[in-house]
């Protein structure tokens, strides 16, 4: 069982931007493709416009119609439900994902800790007592699980490095498990694992899918969000 991989919501919001990007362009272009194309049939024009400068003209209409075939080519496929993928966050898990990634990009040269602090503290002032920060994983134990909704009973990994990125996911998978050998009243069902692309991948490989196997034999569904 290969772990769930998919598009965070800033990436998707993104592809919408450029969907409605190239629309905008190809009318645009469409329209100045249209208005050189009535000056070059208009021969009342044409009679007094220098051989050059037609020449100039019918060029830019051909360069203008190659950009709006390269235009059609780019236009990022939509998708045929708006419905999340399997095993991925549902619309509002999805909401305070969004958070991670502007951390992220405002913090790339700080602390990790820092990034993570600041994530959970938007997903409480946004989400109130429904999320538990630092959510310890048994009495007694230092461990601790980065942000757990109590509702959904879903637990949430934010590993802001992609260095050592399977020894977190492996050791967080872990944490979940021992949670809810110690809490059998309160198990937590998912554990939502979210890192750098490029430390993603990585978890997609033999020993991760294996892993994500076992990790369902126990009650725990793995979803990976690359950002």
């Amino acid at each position: 069982m290969k772990p769930t991989l998919y598009m965070n919501p800033v990436a998707e919001a993104d592809v919408c931007k450029l969907r409605q990007a190239i629309t905008e362009a190809r009318g645009l272009l469409s329209d100045a493709a249209e208005k050189l194309s009535a000056v070059l049939a208009n021969e009342a024009i044409l009679v007094e416009t220098p051989v050059e400068v037609e020449a100039a003209i019918d060029s830019a209409v051909e360069a203008i119609e190659a950009a709006l075939r390269r235009l059609d080519s780019a236009v990022p496929a939509k998708k045929s439900s708006a419905a999340p993928p399997p095993g991925g966050p549902t619309r509002q898990q999805g909401q305070f994902l969004a958070c991670i990634r502007e951390y992220m990009m405002r913090n790339q040269a700080g602390v990790a800790p820092k990034v993570c602090r600041a994530w959970q503290q938007a997903v409480r002032d946004d989400f109130r007592d429904r999320f538990s920060p630092e959510h310890p994983v048994g009495p007694g134990m230092n461990e601790k699980i980065d942000l757990v909704d109590l509702q959904g009973r879903v637990a949430y990994k934010l590993k802001v490095s992609k260095n050592n990125t399977h020894f977190e996911f492996y050791r967080d998978i872990f944490k979940v498990a021992v949670h809810n050998h110690l809490h059998p009243d309160l198990p937590l069902t998912k554990l939502v694992f979210i890192t750098p692309e490029a430390g993603a991948l990585r978890l997609n490989s033999p020993y991760g899918c294996t892993v994500v196997h076992l990790a369902t034999q126990f009650g725990i569904k793995v979803a990976i969000v690359g950002i």
